[in-house]
């Protein structure tokens, strides 16, 4: 007897002939719009990644956050970005940048490179957690693209941040081996002072 008649066709259901929950995330496979996806760091209300990349260029991220003055990541900040590479390893096909900003304490030149020490940390803590490094870009900004108030603690703290913007799907053309790139020279390019995070 099918006691769910009206689920659509094409959904695994279980013996009573309604939706299961394929990926445990609590939402059944019915109202999931992403039923393959239970990674780390939660889902939306459509049982999507937190991080909706195939909704959205650009995503802030202030719970990144670092040790006082470093680019060593937090605890917090370490976690908050497990919960990206579960997005990331979703949308596996997306190319993006990493966005390092800050408010404006200290000198346009500490703010610029303190920021682009800061989205190095995370270029890194993605390629560690095994994200392609060929998908990502880096970018310092330092102080000079403010999102909120610099002249209050709530403002500066909203400035510190760490934003990733998508910027395309990546391309996988057959490539002769001559033109791969070595191990270790993403690093040296990415080490470029393109543009920096207060403290």
């Amino acid at each position: 007897l099918d006691k769910c008649e009206g689920t659509p066709a094409g959904l695994p259901v279980d013996a009573n002939g309604c939706p299961i929950d394929s990926d445990g995330d609590g939402l059944k496979d019915d109202v999931d719009a992403c039923p393959a996806f239970a990674g780390p760091g939660g889902v939306d209300e459509e049982g999507c990644p937190r991080f909706r990349l195939d909704k959205t260029a650009r995503i802030s991220m202030p719970g990144v956050t670092f040790a006082f003055g470093s680019s060593v990541l937090t605890d917090a900040g370490m976690e908050e970005l497990g919960a990206l590479v579960a997005a990331l390893n979703y949308y596996d096909d997306l190319t993006f940048e990493i966005e390092g900003h800050t408010d404006d304490v200290g000198s346009e030149r500490d703010n610029f490179l303190i920021s682009m020490d800061r989205a190095r940390a995370v270029r890194r803590f993605l390629r560690d957690a095994g994200i392609n490094p060929d998908r990502m870009s880096m970018r310092g900004y330092g102080e000079i693209r403010p999102i909120a108030d610099n002249t209050t603690k709530e403002g500066r703290a909203e400035n510190r941040r760490i934003e990733v913007f998508v910027t395309g799907v990546l391309e996988t053309p057959e490539e002769e081996d001559g033109d791969q790139l070595e191990d270790g020279a993403e690093d040296a390019a990415g080490d470029e002072p393109d543009a920096g995070m207060s403290p």
